[in-house]
């Protein structure tokens, strides 16, 4: 319903209204200005019912983003990077002069997902996250696709560029959004196995080799996607040699360390394990662990809802001996259970 300025009235020519569950049903109606919108739910008589979220969205704006994230190589999708990655000596702010923005397919064209924000229907684009030739690397995804002639992996110039490095700020939301695109949307242009596999790249990414050969757990700010060198630490390292003052400025050879966009917890969490965060009192476990990779995992003492969760796999039940597949306890006691690796939904006793 809508405000017209005197009184909520029923938009004029909805579609049919959906009631499927554990999803969003679409209903469509002709544009509209109004100052408050109100949501009316009537329930089958003797049943009880919830709405967990509802949304407004601009249908043109939608379609457009999500078109754009789904954009073939030949399209802009969303193609940002500007002569500050082209020119050393154009390397100042992009305000102070306004740059052309590049026909390329960058990683952060998949963040839409991030929000669950594309209609079913865009997936297309995800293909190239797995693609030799699009972002896939041994230390990415890359940001910039492979297959662009400006792609590059450069140490010369600003030591922050966008034109080819892998950024664990891109990475964490590339995979959060991938987790929502495999619980929340029918595809099969993606599965499980990318999640994996990226997760992995990931985790091996979160590491560096110190001058005395020892390797220490470490997250900076961009990294090599073919050697795991992390490229503005070695920058301001080699410039502290030459110039300490101008190494100094720019925070210094440190000034990375600890970088705030890994998120690793959340996608270990909410992506690999499936602990699925819900507004209401219902606990939704997914793993995205494809089938047949481990035998066993346990993420145990989860604070969720005043509740203390404890998500199992145990392949063959000699693990934990709570029983052979997922077993989902909430203060200590079993509320689910399934053989295999798949969604689980419970509501444990008041």
């Amino acid at each position: 319903m809508y405000h017209n300025g005197a009184s909520f009235q029923p938009v004029p020519n909805p579609t049919a209204y959906g009631t499927a569950i554990d999803r969003f049903n679409r209903v469509a109606f002709p544009p509209l200005q109004t100052s408050a919108i109100r949501l009316v739910a009537q329930t089958k008589p003797g049943h009880s019912a919830g709405i967990l979220e509802w949304r407004v969205l601009d249908d043109k704006l939608n379609h457009a983003v999500a078109a754009v994230a789904s954009a073939s190589y030949t399209d802009i999708y969303v193609g940002t990077l500007t002569a500050l990655n082209d020119d050393a000596q154009k390397a100042k702010p992009v305000a102070a002069k306004p740059q052309p923005l590049r026909e390329v397919n960058e990683l952060i064209g998949l963040i839409p997902w991030y929000f669950n924000l594309p209609d079913p229907g865009y997936e297309s684009g995800w293909k190239k996250l797995m693609d030799p030739k699009g972002f896939y690397a041994p230390y990415g995804p890359t940001f910039a696709e492979q297959r662009h002639p400006g792609f590059k992996i450069s140490y010369e110039g600003h030591e922050c560029q966008w034109n080819g490095p892998s950024w664990p700020l891109a990475t964490s939301s590339v995979l959060t959004a991938l987790a929502n695109l495999l619980n929340n949307y029918p595809q099969d242009v993606i599965g499980k196995e990318a999640y994996f596999e990226t997760l992995k790249i990931y985790t091996k990414s979160h590491q560096l080799k110190r001058e005395d050969g020892k390797v220490v757990p470490w997250i900076d700010e961009n990294i090599n996607p073919y050697t795991g060198d992390w490229i503005a630490r070695t920058r301001l390292h080699e410039l502290a040699k030459t110039d300490p003052a101008g190494a100094k400025r720019k925070g210094g050879h440190h000034r990375g360390k600890d970088y705030n966009h890994s998120s690793y917890n959340d996608l270990i969490i909410t992506g690999l394990v499936g602990l699925r965060p819900r507004a209401d009192d219902v606990i939704e476990v997914n793993p995205l662990l494809p089938a047949n990779t481990w035998d066993w995992f346990c993420l145990d003492n989860v604070l969720y809802h005043g509740r203390i969760l404890t998500i199992l796999w145990d392949k063959t039940g000699h693990k934990y001996g709570q029983g052979k597949g997922l077993t989902l306890l909430a203060d200590g006691q079993k509320i689910a259970h399934a053989e295999t690796l798949c969604r689980v939904t419970a509501v444990p006793a008041q």
